[in-house]
């Protein structure tokens, strides 16, 4: 498939300006060819309309579910809002990287199914993604592992449903865990009315990049430190 580069310059302003919390934490950073090459690929595969743009967003996120996947080396992780499916691609370039034997599980009432036009993508969701279609409050006490490693949140952006994600997750988190919200802003006020009660509720420490807040029992780096020493996923 012929890539692209009509949006190269918005992949490289997001791909930049998240090095510096990358390498603020010590966390490993996604090939930038690779990335550019992701992104292109569902700009490609979803087209060029400011809808599809929307949709797809920014790209920081991936950036940091990827990286956060290499730190951590989870047995677990979880994402809540499959949408284009970025973000579970994401965390599972970073197991194929650390060669973890681990998969993500990704939620969202609508299947998407492939990345066909890319055999080395499409080979990473059927090795290591597993999607669950239907309502993350049906499904998550289904399907979620009994201790999550990480997480991300980007599904319905109702308090309810954001206060329902959130709430079941951090029961389930790891000491180590790190549990993602994105759109935390204030035009989403029901995302970021949950994000205050879950703080406060779990005792959670807060840290904030952009749209996404990161929440984990231990301050971040605490938690990024301890992930270095110990791992938690076993290497194939």
């Amino acid at each position: 498939m012929a890539i692209t580069s009509t949006f190269q310059p918005e992949f490289e302003f997001d791909y930049d300006d998240t090095l510096p919390l990358l390498h603020q934490y010590s966390i490993p950073v996604m090939q930038r060819t690779i990335y550019n090459k992701m992104r292109a690929l569902f700009r490609v595969k979803h087209g060029y309309s400011q809808r599809a743009r929307s949709w797809i967003g920014p790209g920081y996120h991936g950036l940091l579910i990827y990286g956060l996947v290499r730190k951590l080396l989870p047995r677990s992780v979880v994402d809540v809002g499959t949408c284009w499916g970025f973000s579970a691609l994401c965390a599972a370039l970073a197991m194929e990287d650390a060669r973890l034997n681990s998969q993500v599980l990704t939620i969202d009432r609508s299947e998407h199914t492939d990345y066909g036009s890319d055999a080395f993508f499409d080979r990473l969701r059927r090795d290591k993604v597993f999607q669950v279609v239907g309502l993350s409050k049906q499904q998550l006490p289904q399907y979620a592992p009994v201790t999550i490693d990480l997480a991300f949140v980007d599904g319905g952006h109702s308090y309810e449903q954001v206060h329902f994600d959130a709430t079941f997750l951090s029961r389930r988190l790891s000491p180590n865990g790190i549990l993602m919200l994105d759109d935390c802003v204030a035009e989403y006020a029901g995302v970021e009315q949950a994000a205050r009660e879950i703080e406060y509720e779990f005792g959670l420490t807060r840290t904030t990049f952009r749209r996404i807040a990161m929440f984990s029992s231990r301050p971040f780096a605490t938690s990024l430190t301890q992930a270095d020493k110990i791992g938690t996923a076993q290497l194939r």
